[in-house]
């Protein structure tokens, strides 16, 4: 009977470290498993740096999940394909809507690019992600003639791993909230303040990916 104990205890001890040791698996997943591509909406964004402070009101665009690997790795060597399942989601904005800035000089309306990032899910079953710039982003303040330029990574560091982005699983779709920090990029033309520490904030759940879900 000890002996039998003794076994059982090693075989739970056994598949506890198997349990611990194991990939966390899936992290994106699309509920049409024929599908790897999705729409994308935003509401009310903010985005301060240059001594300006941009808000959006919507905006719209693609995602796409996507195999492991460096950002800039798209289809090369196996990395960053796309997938049903995997640890990347590739988002891309194509229009921001109804975008004002302010800065000290007044208000006006503004512009903002098209713009590419890449959210990062370290764990299986929750979204606790940073994200990566994956394309060059330029706003602009219109009257106000301030530009501010967000480049991409720059595969030290900078404008990658930025922190955070959570969410949670809604109706047919993955609900995320942006709150990221150290943002660096340029400022040009009649920007008040030299750009430093930028910052991107998205309402609760104001990132929609449809029909995906954190699995």
């Amino acid at each position: 009977m000890i002996k039998i104990k003794l076994l059982a205890g090693l075989a739970a001890a056994v598949a506890v470290m198997a349990m611990s040791a194991a990939p966390a698996g899936a992290w994106f997943r699309s509920l049409n498993q024929q599908k790897t591509e999705t729409q994308v909406k935003l509401t009310n964004t903010t985005f301060t740096g240059g001594g300006a402070t941009v808000t959006c009101q919507s905006a719209f665009g693609e995602g796409k999940i996507q195999t492991e690997g460096n950002w800039w790795e798209q289809n090369e060597n196996g990395k960053q394909l796309k997938t049903t399942n995997g640890p990347h989601l590739r988002v891309q904005i194509k229009q921001w809507n109804n975008c004002k800035a302010k800065t000290s000089l007044g208000s006006n309306t503004a512009t903002v690019t098209p713009c590419e990032f890449q959210l990062k899910q370290p764990n299986k079953g929750e979204l606790t992600a940073t994200a990566d710039v994956t394309s060059v982003c330029i706003i602009q303040t219109g009257a106000l003639k301030c530009t501010i330029t967000v480049p991409t990574g720059t595969h030290s560091g900078g404008n990658e791993g930025l922190k955070t982005v959570t969410g949670e699983n809604g109706a047919s779709s993955i609900l995320a909230t942006a709150n990221v920090a150290g943002i660096f990029g340029e400022e040009s033309g009649s920007c008040t303040e030299k750009f430093s520490n930028g910052t991107f904030v998205s309402e609760s759940g104001g990132l929609r990916a449809l029909g995906f879900e954190l699995n």
